[in-house]
């Protein structure tokens, strides 16, 4: 049975694995990572989350600026029917 890869992971191959050993795990473990990253490639889901969260952003971004922009207008316009009443 091949251990996972974890943060100790040289540390565990020198101290229970011959050279040979090592090696065959280092390699089985690029390749599972190497699978890991092709699986990956194909999954489309977080680059479509990014992009309705840049739609989010911009959408909030345009709405804080135009009521920076107007909102001293409006509250001139609402002081101003506000004193006539």
């Amino acid at each position: 049975m091949i251990p996972e890869c974890g943060g100790a992971f040289q540390q565990r191959l020198r101290r229970r694995y011959t050279k040979t050993q090592a090696a065959t795990l280092k390699v089985h473990d690029m390749i599972q990572l190497l699978y890991s990253w092709l699986q990956l490639q194909g999954d489309r889901r977080a680059v479509t989350a990014l992009e309705y969260g840049l739609i989010a952003a911009a959408i909030a971004a345009v709405i804080a600026g135009t009521v920076f922009t107007l909102g001293g207008t409006v509250n001139s316009t609402f002081s101003s029917i506000n004193a006539s009443m």
